[in-house]
């Protein structure tokens, strides 16, 4: 119920009215090689479905930062008792300032809620910290196109199972691409 709360008072912040699934975490974290991944970066853990499952997931040297600005789903993601989670509440567009390197992005910030110029930053933020040939996930109901105006490939999947039925975008980021 506190999900739907934030969302209401926080509508930009929260990407969906209804939690995440499961099903959805799983389909954002399979892409990742869990095997050379040293440092993950989470962007919007929102209620920590996708952070749990990181986690579940990683290697016991990996680390997991998780980058909340909602300062409740912060406090939530802080009971997560991990000590390769590492947990800021503060703002996406300032990745830099947490992280210099990171081996995966996964993102759940509402991109459809940001303008282009915010979503260039963001996305150039996210380029700036990740190793060559890494890979940016995010789910989002739609936003497939201002992804392939940032990114060279674009993969998208859609997971029918949650509400509203969401998607799982992996975009790779071997040469980041400005937008025009």
């Amino acid at each position: 119920m506190s999900h739907i709360l934030e969302f209401f008072k926080h509508p930009i912040q929260i990407s969906s009215l209804f939690p995440s699934t499961r099903r959805v975490a799983k389909k954002m974290a399979a892409p990742i090689d869990f095997e050379l991944a040293d440092r993950i970066v989470e962007l919007g853990p929102g209620n920590g479905i996708v952070t749990r499952v990181l986690l579940e997931n990683m290697k016991p040297t990996a680390k997991l930062t998780a980058v909340e600005i909602n300062n409740k789903f912060y406090q939530k993601l802080k009971r997560i008792k991990d000590k390769r989670l590492y947990t800021i509440n503060g703002n996406a567009f300032e990745l830099r300032r947490y992280v210099q390197q990171a081996d995966y992005v996964v993102s759940g910030i509402p991109i459809i809620l940001l303008s282009e110029e915010q979503r260039t930053q963001l996305f150039k933020g996210i380029q700036d910290v990740m190793k060559y040939g890494c890979i940016q996930l995010c789910h989002q109901k739609t936003g497939q196109e201002m992804l392939e105006r940032h990114f060279k490939h674009v993969e998208r999947k859609r997971v029918w199972l949650n509400l509203p039925p969401a998607y799982v975008c992996t975009a790779s980021n071997a040469t980041y691409r400005n937008a025009e």
